[in-house]
């Protein structure tokens, strides 16, 4: 009467044991095992000129989040491993700071970064695809690589964007004016807890 019993209980495991080795090759779709490094590098566009650009210079601290090609970071879950806090070295590189390398499993991504263009540490709050509470007088960079194929160790490439810019007012005399004299210039400062949507980089009050 036990073997009997004993060989029931293993027919009844087995299966599971199964599922379990399944779920271990395919995670999500993916293949477990086709991991790849992925490293960053950066870029500044000219504020005054989207033509010239140069190199990221040291010292300056962004946060990188990943999302696989297509998802709309509003209603989407970024990559488990993002949000990823980097720092640039002399070469623009886009080190990642008190984490190890990143490695993503083969696949097509849309990766975003954002910047307040120093060396300070900077604690984004993300929001259903928004980063909100933005500050006046703050150089917000930002940039996207979007539908970046990994199936090799990969290195992308930010073209960071100014996003905040200050304004800057010319005054000209028109037809018959003999003598501008201009007494008083009045403007309204942005209000602060503006907020950035993560895929255009648009910000709105």
């Amino acid at each position: 009467m036990k073997s009997q019993i004993t060989a029931i209980l293993l027919l009844l495991f087995l299966p599971v044991i199964s599922c379990i080795d399944d779920d271990k090759c395919d995670c999500c779709g993916k293949d477990s095992e086709e991991m790849k490094s992925v490293s960053f590098k950066g870029v500044i566009f000219s504020a005054i000129s989207v033509k010239s650009s140069k190199t990221i210079p040291a010292g300056i601290r962004a946060v990188i989040l990943a999302y696989e090609s297509g998802d709309n970071p509003v209603i989407k879950s970024c990559y488990p491993a993002t949000p990823l806090t980097v720092i640039s070295d002399q070469n623009g590189n886009l080190v990642i700071e008190n984490e190890s390398p990143l490695f993503m499993p083969v696949g097509n991504y849309d990766f975003y970064a954002i910047s307040i263009n120093s060396g300070n540490q900077e604690k984004f709050e993300f929001d259903a695809g928004k980063i909100k509470g933005l500050m006046n007088g703050t150089d917000y960079l930002w940039a996207t690589k979007k539908e970046i194929v990994i199936n090799n160790s990969t290195n992308v490439t930010f073209d960071f964007i100014h996003k905040a810019v200050a304004i800057e007012l010319d005054f000209i005399a028109g037809n018959g004016i003999d003598y501008l004299y201009i007494t008083n210039v009045q403007t309204a400062m942005s209000a602060d807890g503006g907020e950035l949507m993560l895929s255009s980089g648009e910000i709105t009050p």
